[in-house]
């Protein structure tokens, strides 16, 4: 029926686009890109600047928090990047923020419907290192049950350093080694997670000094019920290649959406890595992420829909060489 709600739902895209105004947060349509009247968009914040770090963020209009990360600079020729969702308004707006125009720019990578989202940027730090412990974030604002997203920082410009986030009680690794940070900047990851009744969840720091976590925002209606999982990964066989991947050794569902990891271990060369549904033919959804630095992996994150048979395809530019894909978790739509 016209003006009925939108039922729940994930829509794969791969859609630059570039600020106009440097240094300020910008309105943008996203309806050229057919996004609906108040969808929850997925989006990829990047530096393409390969000397200098460069601030990046996108937010709901008429929010006031400032959701920017310094991004550092990229390395051999790709990008560093962020995952980000943001609450588009009933005219298909959201706001960005681009410190240089022509460095640190934006990929959507596709849009929720039948769901809503509150951002946020609320800072908080593990209680020690080296083991996971809980960390309750309904100070953070992430209430009983809910949905949250969270950004995992290593500041840390010389070393990596391992840090994850789970769901309390979870026996799953769920951790990854974030790279150096470079020329002052940030490295950083964005995964989902649920909180427990009492709002807690777990994270893991390899290093407290280092490594920082914030709310990035919190599903006030969530598509549908989130898992999350972590530790086991695949490879591509070739390399520029799509290939269809069955998921169920993973134990992510039939007709679910994914979350995945893409890391590239490379230390000396970027990895374009690509995730797309079954039947698709955007041919370039993904990242290209640059080199790895001092030992870890450089990282971004998205969703992809998953078929009736358990399947996905994803592609990477340098085939088995040191790009691993994670499923982290999915989504189970509701009714």
């Amino acid at each position: 029926d016209a003006g009925a709600p939108a039922l729940p739902g994930y829509t794969e895209l791969y859609e630059p686009w570039t600020a106009a105004t440097p240094d300020t947060w910008e309105t943008v349509s996203l309806a050229p890109f057919g996004v609906p009247a108040d969808a929850v968009v997925e989006v990829a914040v990047i530096n393409e600047g390969i000397s200098a770090q460069r601030w990046g963020g996108v937010r709901a209009v008429g929010s006031s928090v400032d959701r920017r990360i310094e991004l550092h600079e990229a390395e051999a020729g790709g990008f560093d990047m962020i995952t980000m969702h943001a609450q588009a308004d009933a005219s298909s707006q959201i706001q960005h923020y681009s410190d240089n125009t022509g460095q640190a720019s934006f990929i959507l990578l596709g849009y929720w419907t039948g769901a809503s989202y509150t951002d946020a940027l609320e800072p908080f730090t593990a209680n020690s290192q080296g083991a996971w412990v809980e960390e309750g974030v309904g100070d953070d604002g992430v209430g009983p049950g809910q949905v949250a997203e969270i950004l995992i920082l290593n500041t840390n410009t010389g070393a990596e350093r391992l840090a994850g986030v789970r769901a309390s009680g979870a026996t799953h690794q769920r951790r990854f080694m974030l790279h150096e940070a470079e020329g002052g900047g940030v490295d950083a990851l964005s995964l989902m997670v649920t909180a427990d009744a009492s709002s807690i969840i777990e994270v893991y720091s390899g290093n407290t000094a280092d490594i920082e976590f914030y709310v990035l925002g919190t599903w006030d209606t969530p598509p549908g019920t989130y898992t999350g999982t972590g530790g086991n990964h695949g490879q591509v066989s070739a390399p520029d290649s799509w290939e269809t991947v069955d998921l169920s050794g993973f134990g992510v569902p039939a007709d679910s959406i994914a979350q995945f990891v893409l890391a590239n271990e490379n230390d000396g060369t970027e990895n374009s890595m690509r995730v797309r549904e079954v039947g698709s033919t955007i041919n370039n959804r993904g990242l290209l992420l640059h080199e790895a630095e001092a030992g870890g992996s450089d990282l971004g994150s998205l969703h992809a829909n998953v078929d009736a048979v358990q399947q996905v395809q994803w592609s990477a530019q340098l085939g088995a060489t040191g790009g691993l894909f994670y499923p982290v978790g999915w989504w189970v739509l509701s009714p």
